[in-house]
């Protein structure tokens, strides 16, 4: 926890990739937890919600070294089969929100490689991604809100159609979790 503090510290805008992610879960969430790796998922927790604001890191017995980081952005890209994944995470985790910040992708059967031999069809990327790949390297915030020293973000504008669709599905959402038991009720959230 204090290496992730330190490095947040030197590059605000991180991408960490893991890999066998399965077990650094493990070593974070079990009951036997090694102190270090358990204070990170509590660190993950409150990271994922302090983009727009400052992050107080945790506290050192100098008070004057607790780092202090304005609109943290940790991005983590971990790898690892499935099965160990989901032998570590329980449903605390999904109560607790943990799970919520995670996006999860799986393969769950293996596909043969494709070669060279096999007709694979090669295209470019269209120009338009490019384009806004380009777009969000170049990327600056507008301006730096000088009292908090977090960069205020540009806001994208929507169509009303797609307001109105979140808005319907935030509203099915909402329905949903009424009717749902704890657990699954925080899963839909």
């Amino acid at each position: 926890a204090q290496g992730l503090s330190s490095l947040l510290v030197q590059q605000p805008a991180s991408l960490l990739m893991i890999d066998e992610f399965g077990k650094m879960l493990g070593g974070m969430l079990t009951q036997n937890s090694a102190p270090h790796l358990a204070a990170l998922a509590g660190d993950f927790l409150k990271l994922y919600s302090a983009s727009n604001r400052t992050w107080t890191g945790r506290a050192y017995a100098d008070v004057t070294r607790t780092p202090v980081i304005p609109s943290p952005s940790l991005t983590i890209m971990g790898s690892s089969t499935a099965t160990t994944v989901w032998s570590n995470v329980s449903s605390a985790e999904i109560d607790d929100g943990l799970l919520g910040r995670v996006h999860l992708y799986s393969q769950d059967d293996y596909v043969p490689l494709a070669t060279q031999s096999q007709d694979v069809r090669r295209t470019p990327l269209p120009q338009g991604l490019i384009d806004n790949i380009q777009f969000w390297v170049n990327e600056e915030p507008e301006s730096i809100d000088m009292l908090t020293g977090s960069p205020v973000p540009n806001l994208l504008t929507h169509t009303d159609e797609a307001w109105k669709r979140q808005m319907r599905h935030q509203d099915a959402i909402t329905v949903k979790r009424v009717g749902e038991d704890p657990l699954r009720a925080a899963v839909w959230s």
